[in-house]
């Protein structure tokens, strides 16, 4: 017999999670794997199938991969395996079971995906029935069931109900950039008697430059909404004469952003008949890639909340401190004189 649901037989994980759906039978030894509330989860499941070819009698065993590296295996290993891996916030939008026929293993299952991805592996299920199950926000974080040495008795995915909000704070840069902050030629312009005949200049315009924002932090890819950071940034700022790495006041940023950001320069001025004038505006230029540590709280639909701590790459590329400078060139003429 195939048992389409177990009120707490095997054991399974107490939490924002669907409901414990199984298929399968009761021999073997309970087995239970989940992240979710301690911020994992899965990004690789994958299925050995008795018999060959995905045709047999039933699952032979099962291997599970989570976002911070850590693998489960449950059952055996065979010839004839399948997997799916997950991209950032794919989700499984179908997931369905079969017994093995005789109810005393997991025969088949399928699962699809929003990206398009199908996962059909297991024994010829022709004329058995079909039991669908509930998968909530479609993110896999886990699995449990029942295995003996070489099979899956009973199976059920554990998949976390529906996230409303990611957010990071408490965010810690143990160490400042230590990235050099270099200035960058951004226009230039060359006045002389010929091209200014009025022997004046108006060096002045705007020039586009995109600055980047991003927090790594794998995990949050997976829930399906933005993650929204409140933290500290490293700017540029200015020192007397020179230019320094600093970090600002605390605000609410998205976790990835590029914004386009627009500098204004202007220098007029005048020169006599035998002058080169050589005008450039320059600004600021740094890179700043930090680590950091960090909590994370996730809030579910449901109200329930939970936090776990992360850690990163703080990347910041940044300009500022536009100016322009202008260069007089005294120009000189050269002379011929004959011998006599």
């Amino acid at each position: 017999m195939s048992y389409a649901s177990a009120p707490t037989f095997p054991p399974y994980p107490d939490g924002p999670y669907s409901p414990g759906f199984f298929v399968g039978g009761q021999d073997g030894n309970p087995f239970l794997a989940c992240g979710g509330t301690d911020g994992r989860v899965v990004t690789t499941i994958g299925f050995w199938a008795d018999n060959g070819g995905g045709k047999g009698t039933y699952l032979y065993g099962m291997k599970v991969i989570f976002s911070d590296g850590s693998e489960t295996m449950a059952g055996g290993v065979k010839e004839d395996y399948t997997e799916i891996t997950f991209a950032p916030n794919e989700r499984v939008t179908a997931l369905t079971l079969w017994g093995n026929g005789d109810g005393k293993y997991t025969g088949r299952i399928q699962l699809k995906t929003n990206l398009g991805q199908t996962l059909d592996w297991g024994k010829n299920t022709n004329g058995q029935t079909a039991y669908s199950a509930p998968v909530n926000s479609g993110i896999l974080v886990g699995v449990a069931g029942r295995q003996s040495t070489n099979t899956i008795n009973m199976l059920s995915l554990v998949f976390l109900d529906d996230v409303i909000s990611v957010t990071m704070q408490d965010v810690v840069y143990p160490t400042t950039p230590s990235a050099p902050i270099t200035p960058v030629a951004v226009a230039q312009a060359t006045y002389d008697q010929e091209n200014s005949p009025g022997l004046n200049f108006d060096f002045s315009g705007s020039v586009t430059r995109t600055e980047t924002q991003d927090w790594s932090e794998a995990t949050s890819q997976q829930y399906g909404v933005g993650l929204s950071v409140t933290a500290g940034i490293f700017g540029i700022a200015e020192v007397t004469t020179n230019f320094s790495w600093q970090l600002t006041d605390t605000q609410t940023y998205s976790q990835s952003t590029n914004q386009q950001y627009v500098m204004n320069y202007g220098l007029s001025g005048s020169f006599t008949d035998d002058q080169t004038v050589t005008a450039t505006a320059t600004c600021q230029y740094g890179v700043a890639d930090v680590p950091y540590t960090a909590t994370i709280t996730v809030t579910m639909a449901s109200g329930f909340q939970f936090t776990y701590d992360t850690s990163g790459i703080f990347s910041n590329v940044v300009y500022a401190y536009i100016k322009a400078n202008a260069t007089y060139t005294e120009d000189t003429a050269e002379e011929s004189f004959a011998l006599r």
